[in-house]
């Protein structure tokens, strides 16, 4: 049990890092205590299945990709890296170019199906 709260602190970690977020910006996200997060993250308290769920959904991932430890952690990885790039492009620009960057972005997954 203490392996997996520890991976699953560490993973977290990892998303809220990847996201570019504070421990206070993603507990203010998930609704809990900055200091409540970081015990999550050091692995010194179990977190609630309602937690875990406002984490997934405030990073964006499923469940599964929250506890993916391990080799497939490596793809997930590669998956938050080329996010975070692609966050980085956009980054900056105004409302207006965002909306045509959002616009072909949705145009490109309908081919994509």
């Amino acid at each position: 049990m203490e392996k997996l709260l520890k991976d699953l602190g560490e993973r977290i970690r990892d998303l809220r890092k990847t996201e570019r977020l504070s421990q206070e910006a993603l507990a203010e996200r998930v609704g809990i205590n900055p200091k409540y997060l970081g015990q999550i993250e050091r692995a010194e308290v179990t977190p609630s299945l309602k937690t875990l769920c406002k984490i997934v959904t405030a990073c964006e991932i499923t469940m599964s990709e929250l506890f993916a430890f391990g080799s497939s952690k490596e793809v997930i990885d590669s998956k938050e890296r080329l996010i975070s790039e692609i966050i980085g492009l956009v980054r900056g620009k105004n409302e207006k170019d965002l909306n045509v960057i959002r616009g072909v972005i949705k145009e490109i997954l309908k081919g994509l199906g």
